[in-house]
């Protein structure tokens, strides 16, 4: 019977953390899978807007994860508006692969958030930053300055609201049904604990 309850709280305290880690993904086609083939400008796909003097699109060769990648060439740009919560904090995080004699920058609402000059990397890095909604609609940009005959990859672009944040208590309210169940739980252990000491 003690384990059963410990069970129970145990079952409960996974299902307050599972509420609590999801993440719901506000970015549309950020890991460009929806193309069913190479894809070049401006035959884009709908959710975002793309402008490139040259080289640049959709290929096998520029994915992180999955089938597709974006690559951008020199004078590039990419962006998406998205639906926000006003004063919601979220996490903005890409993956970017690039070489020598590049330059890119990603941008929360025109504000600078991330910027790679003349890097070598051996492969994808991730970027990321915590950025917060002014409006009930957010903008991502990509700008890419390049040398010519160059190009990055970038691929699984991502925005999730911040559940908890490190710096501020949480003001997330638990649903009733999640408060019993979790009280039940520990009336349980403490009832059981009781008893082993009565036994003793």
């Amino acid at each position: 019977m003690i384990r059963l309850r410990f069970a129970v709280v145990a079952a409960t305290l996974a299902l307050v953390g599972a509420r609590a880690a999801a993440a719901q993904e506000l970015v549309v086609n950020g890991g460009f899978e929806t193309v069913t083939g190479n894809s070049t400008f401006p035959d884009w796909p709908a959710e975002w807007s793309a402008s490139c003097p040259g080289f640049g699109g959709i290929g096998m060769n520029h994915a992180k994860s999955g089938s597709y990648g974006v690559y951008l060439g020199n004078g590039c740009t990419l962006s998406q508006a998205i639906a926000t919560t006003v004063g919601q904090s979220y996490t903005f995080s890409f993956w970017l692969r690039s070489v020598a004699g590049q330059s890119m920058s990603a941008s929360w609402n025109g504000v600078q958030k991330a910027f790679v000059n003349d890097t070598i990397t051996g492969g994808f890095i991730q970027l990321s930053a915590v950025v917060t909604a002014v409006g009930a609609s957010s903008t991502i940009q990509f700008a890419s300055t390049i040398n010519a005959g160059q190009y990055l990859s970038i691929d699984d672009i991502s925005v999730q609201p911040v559940v908890e944040s490190p710096t501020e208590p949480s003001t997330t309210v638990p649903e009733p049904s999640t408060v019993a169940l979790t009280a039940a739980g520990l009336l349980g252990v403490a009832g059981a604990a009781r008893r082993r000491r009565r036994r003793a």
